[in-house]
Parts: structure tokens; C-alpha cells; sequence
């Protein structure tokens, strides 16, 4: 998912609000799902800091245990405003 096919929502006073659901999980060589981490990111952005976004990104920073075991790691990013999903 880029940037651009994120939706904002523009607020009262001009604000910027977008809902965003990342998750990450780590699997073993037969697919099997051996951890996963689920975060809401729930941001409201001044206009300066929203353009700054559209053009450098949203950056998060998660914490992610990954077991010995595993062989394959996946990302996904579920926009919550518009329901579209992206995933790595």
C-alpha cells in the first residue's frame, strides 16, 4: 500500500485523521504461524505535519519477537477508513 492510497479525513480545524492496523506475524518453513503482533495507529495531523506524511511517509516503530524458527515474515496494513488492505 503507498502512501497515496491512504484516506485522510479532514477534521475540524483542519486536522487530518486516518486509522491504520498493522500486523506482523512470523511463520515456519510449513507456513505454520508461530508469532504475530497486531497495532493500531490512530493519528491526527496538524496540515503541516499531514503533508510532511504524504511525502516522506508514516513512520512506526513495533517490536516484533521473532522465534529461532522461523523462516518468513509477513507485513500487513489494513487502512480502517477506507478498508483497503496492503501486505508484504
Amino acid at each position: 500500500m503507498q502512501h497515496s492510497d491512504l484516506r485522510f479525513i479532514t477534521t475540524e480545524n483542519d486536522l487530518h485523521h486516518c486509522t491504520l492496523n498493522f500486523m506482523i506475524a512470523a511463520f515456519d518453513e510449513d507456513g505454520t504461524q508461530l508469532s504475530g503482533v497486531f497495532h493500531d495507529l490512530d493519528e491526527r495531523s496538524e496540515p503541516a505535519d499531514y503533508k510532511d506524511g504524504i511525502r516522506g511517509g508514516i513512520r512506526i516503530h513495533q517490536d516484533v519477537d521473532v522465534p529461532v524458527k522461523a523462516a518468513s515474515l509477513r507485513l500487513g496494513i489494513n487502512d480502517a477508513t477506507s478498508n483497503r488492505l496492503g501486505d508484504s
